[in-house]
């Protein structure tokens, strides 16, 4: 599945990009420009069209980098929108 990367904000436990390798997200740029495919990111699904980041940071700053609007993602259930029993 693909999705806007405007659509696609950071995860809320995530303390900030301490652990972002600047260097990384150049070099995995780099490669996207040049038609290497990277593994998905993972995504969990709130509301339409409105999406939350849980993996793939340096991929989706990649992107953005790389100048591309759409990115592939695999989606993860949004638990906390379950019913009480």
């Amino acid at each position: 599945m693909r999705i806007a990367l405007k659509s696609i904000t950071p995860f809320r436990m995530n303390h900030g990009t301490r652990n972002e390798s600047r260097r990384s997200v150049r070099a995995y740029a780099k490669q996207m420009q040049a038609g290497v495919r990277f593994p998905p990111i993972v995504v969990v699904k709130h509301a339409a069209h409105c999406y939350e980041l849980f993996d793939g940071m340096h991929r989706a700053r990649a992107a953005r980098l790389a100048g591309r609007q759409m990115i592939e993602v695999s989606l993860m259930l949004d638990l906390s929108q379950e019913a009480e029993p």
